[in-house]
């Protein structure tokens, strides 16, 4: 049954962004047989230092996609995700009660199962768990020095795959500790020391250096060996800006949107606490740093999630095993029988649990849930990515220089390097927190965007407005008349600047919003054609769940939303709810819409349906509440505002309208309390610098 939820989880469409600006440098790495140094990408960050630690990941994706396309990119990270979860399992197939592996195991997978994506980190995770194989393993005496010392090739091989390389010293030096310290503490105090033990401490030692030297044979020397660090200043907390503009780089327990995942993680994590703490007798120094080391990453940032399952689960999984075997050996062994009933029943509760899981999967319910992108099945999925808006720009010869969003920046790459450079992609290793800051204004300022588009001589744009910042974009654009709306799928759209250069594009598809009819479909959505004609017939038949007309029509919905154009932008919505009834996206846009147009009954009516649907929804609760607080229900108002922020206690916007209402009651230093609390959110949210000026001169 572990098998079936691991396969279930580990099979999905791709739909991570990143992996098209990997394709493209896996494609320049191998033509030209160079690795990059510098940006050769984008014109805003040209020339910029570019430590690519992932080329060797990037030629390795790029020769699965040239020879078997998108599912054969499927597939390549599937066996990288089995393999792991094998590893893991044999790690502890000698002491491992069957219950505790299962509930261990199970909630593993799931805790770790928004992480299982075709990014670099795959192959980091296959890297920490044969690490953990071989020096778990040695630890206990299963393997020999010959063995671990196969480390040091693979340490060098995890260098050149991805940035996150600096664990595999980490994992040698934690292992490394406890007969390192035993030896020294022995030789200080001058005693008797067991031979195998300094053995063990020599063995580790050396292996700890040769792997810190393994870690020096990448194409930048001691820049490279560093980089790790520079990435880790830029993950975790809310205090910068690549975490409050990126969801992985935030907390896990942030607040921003609590999936299941992260709940099995919190489940996970404490259970790793408790069967160390209890089996405190068979505590080892190694498992107590990495249990410290590993959960400080995952607990600072979701991304490192995986990174603490993958660590912990043979150590988790054999303490609670001791601790079951002294269940069983209690009151002189009569408890066993007990014990044993009692580890059947969990067992078939936890194996039925997974059952009703892989259901959920396979048929979308488990990623609708979590508001994730995912479906069960392989390649790409299906109307998500702006295949079509490319190829419009190159069959109409528009050009550049253009904007893109963040999110699209990969596939800008893909799309169209050499011929065209990107404006900004998701490459932290080259853009600077002052770049990131200049997008983020323009994007829902559009005085900032007319400062952006003259400095670089804007000619074109390119958005995603599935995401929200291009869709803020959308009316920056297309109410200005300097402007022109060419290309809109419901996905992406492209605007031209008006101006001569244009004019004969500009003729021909000039689309006005409100007039013209948008499909609810992209066209030319042909990125899984690619690939042996067997291996398509085979594996495109491995999907479930296909709400694209829904998603499509509430995509457009919100596209007219934000144009102003309320009519249409019904109409698309509750097509989109006909479809799928059950979204409560769909029900919150309705919301917002009637709201704006003044039916404020109507707008309470979809925002407490949204509710219904998902009781997590904070932007549902937060408009109610302003309902509520418009209304003079200050007590409904309160509580509302209270319930946004215990599911959203990142979002700064319902902490300042709770600060707003103490304020209306006469209660400043209570609303001062909320507005900090915001402005510690977010540094940059004007309206709480704005209500603290009023306390604060």
């Amino acid at each position: 049954m572990l098998s079936l939820l691991g396969l279930s989880l580990f099979a999905h469409s791709i739909i991570n962004t990143d992996i098209w600006w990997h394709l493209r440098t896996g494609q320049y790495i191998v033509e030209n047989t160079s690795i990059p140094h510098a940006d050769m990408y984008s014109y805003t960050a040209g020339g910029n230092k570019w430590i690519d630690t992932h080329w060797l990941f990037q030629v390795i994706v790029f020769a699965t996609h040239n020879a078997l396309g998108p599912y054969g990119l499927s597939l390549l990270f599937i066996l990288a995700f089995c393999s792991v979860f094998t590893m893991l399992w044999a790690a502890c197939r000698r002491e491992k009660d069957f219950f505790a592996a299962l509930l261990l195991f199970g909630l593993g997978l799931m805790a770790g199962s928004s992480r299982y994506l075709a990014r670099p980190e795959a192959f980091t995770y296959l890297m920490i768990s044969i690490y953990t194989l071989l020096l778990f393993g040695f630890e206990r005496g299963r393997f020999g020095r010959r063995a671990v010392f196969a480390l040091i090739p693979l340490q060098a091989l995890w260098t050149n795959l991805q940035g996150l390389f600096i664990l595999g010293p980490f994992l040698i030096s934690a292992y490394a500790a406890q007969p390192v310290t035993t030896a020294l503490v022995g030789l200080a105090r001058r005693r008797k020391i067991d031979s195998e033990e300094i053995q063990r401490a020599v063995a580790l030692s050396v292996l700890l250096a040769c792997s810190v030297a393994a870690c020096l044979l990448n194409p930048y020397g001691l820049e490279g060996l560093f980089f790790p660090f520079t990435l880790f200043t830029r993950v975790g907390g809310m205090e910068n800006i690549f975490a409050r503009s990126i969801a992985e780089f935030q907390p896990p327990f942030s607040g921003y949107n609590l999936t299941l995942p992260l709940k099995c993680f919190g489940v996970f994590f404490g259970l790793c606490a408790g069967v160390l703490a209890l089996d405190f007798r068979n505590l080892k120094l190694s498992h107590v740093i990495i249990f410290v080391g590993t959960g400080y990453l995952a607990l600072n940032a979701r991304r490192n999630v995986a990174i603490f399952v993958i660590a912990m689960l043979p150590i988790a999984v054999t303490h609670a095993d001791n601790l079951v075997k002294r269940l069983r050996a209690a009151r002189g062994g009569r408890s066993g029988a007990a014990v044993e009933w009692a580890s059947l029943a969990a067992s078939a509760l936890i194996v039925a649990a997974m059952v009703l899981q892989v259901v959920r999967v396979v048929d979308g319910r488990h990623y609708i849930a979590d508001k994730r992108g995912e479906r069960f099945g392989l390649g790409f999925k299906e109307q998500t990515f702006p295949h079509g808006a490319f190829i419009f720009i190159r069959q109409n010869g528009v050009a550049g220089p253009f904007f893109n969003n963040l999110d699209i920046g990969g596939m800008f790459l893909w799309e169209m390097y050499p011929a065209e450079k990107v404006f900004i992609d998701a490459r932290l290793e080259v853009n600077s927190a002052e770049a990131l800051s200049e997008y983020r204004r323009a994007m829902i300022d559009p005085s900032a965007f007319a400062g952006l588009a003259e400095k670089h001589a804007l000619n074109a744009v390119i958005v995603s407005h599935t995401s929200q910042d291009g869709l803020y974009l959308m009316p920056t654009l297309g109410l200005n008349p300097q402007w022109a709306l060419v290309y809109l799928d419901p996905i992406a759209a492209v605007f031209v600047r008006n101006v001569s250069a244009n004019a004969a594009v500009i003729r021909k598809h000039a689309i006005n919003i409100a007039r013209d009819r948008i499909e609810p479909f992209a066209p030319n959505d042909t990125l899984n054609e690619r690939g042996p004609r067997w291996l398509k017939k085979v594996m495109g038949k491995m999907s479930a769940a296909n709400d694209v007309e829904a998603q499509n029509r509430f995509n457009l919905g919100l596209v007219y939303y934000v144009m102003g154009l309320a009519k249409p932008a019904i109409e698309q919505l509750k097509a989109g709810l006909e479809l799928m009834p059950s979204s409560a996206e769909g029900h919150y846009n309705l919301g917002l819409i009637y709201g704006r147009m003044g039916r404020i009954d109507t707008a309470m009516r979809y925002y407490k349906k949204a509710i219904e649907l998902d009781p997590r929804h904070s932007d549902a609760h937060t408009n109610l509440g302003r309902i509520y607080d418009s209304r003079g229900l200050d007590e409904e108002a309160e509580e509302e505002f209270k319930r946004a922020i215990r599911w959203a206690d990142a979002d700064p916007v319902p902490r300042h309208n709770l600060g707003a209402l103490y304020y209306k009651r006469g209660d400043p230093e209570a609303a001062r309390k909320q507005w900090r609390r915001a402005l510690k959110i977010d540094p940059s949210f004007e309206p709480a610098k704005k209500a603290l000026s009023l306390l604060e001169p």
